[in-house]
């Protein structure tokens, strides 16, 4: 399996350049891109399990600044872990395919959400959030969508449906940002990801054409 994972604030163009990237390398390979798997509840728990025992240092984390973190909302904690529990059930049913997963958001924008808060503002904090990041399940292209706190506003806002700002989640967009500065910084670092950073200034057809470039080069 080939993994694609986007990242970025919201309105920022995850699920725009991912649809986009589906129909320009579809050509070349097998893909897939469905939020949720049509299988058996068995073999869904039985892929959960076994993601759990291949990667319990992650897994542990994740319950750890579930239960722990009290910074994060208790409502949106339900709702990551249901969006987490589909990664997992992707990313384990698979993982031994030759295929390419495109992920319009995936486990490292799952980690804005988790490492929320002044979890990165201390040396502690800074520790625990790397050993996330280090053993968190690594996507062989993470894809980041810049945009900045005015068009991520703009752009959610006119939407007909999904994610919309609120009173308090206008007040975090400051902290997301930093939080996707931080995890930028450890994945560069990283030599098994392979980061692509398209930029809000370019054209949509010329951040295309290096996404394209980068990815085909990989899957041919």
């Amino acid at each position: 399996m080939i993994l694609i994972e986007f990242l970025g604030l919201p309105g920022s163009g995850k699920t725009f350049y991912s649809k986009k990237l589906l129909s320009k390398i579809s050509f070349y390979k097998k893909v897939k891109s469905e939020n949720y798997l049509k299988i058996r509840f068995v073999k869904k728990v039985l892929l959960v399990i076994n993601f759990y025992f291949e990667n319990f240092i992650y897994v542990s984390l994740i319950f750890y600044f579930h239960f722990f973190n009290k910074n994060l909302d208790r409502i949106w904690k339900s709702r990551h872990l249901y969006y987490l529990k589909n990664e997992f059930l992707k990313y384990q049913f698979y993982k031994s395919k030759n295929i390419v997963l495109i992920n319009s958001e995936g486990f490292h924008h799952r980690a804005i959400f988790y490492l929320l808060g002044k979890l990165i503002d201390n040396d502690k904090g800074h520790k625990i959030a790397k050993l996330l990041l280090s053993n968190i399940p690594k996507p062989d292209y993470l894809v980041l969508v810049q945009t900045d706190k005015k068009n991520s506003i703009k752009s959610t806002q006119k939407r007909k449906r999904g994610f919309k700002y609120d009173a308090k989640t206008l007040k975090e967009i400051q902290t997301n940002i930093k939080t996707i500065t931080f995890i930028k910084k450890i994945v560069r670092k990283d030599k098994k990801i392979n980061l692509i950073e398209l930029n809000r200034k370019n054209s949509i057809n010329k951040n295309l054409n290096i996404l394209k470039k980068k990815v085909i080069q990989k899957i041919k």
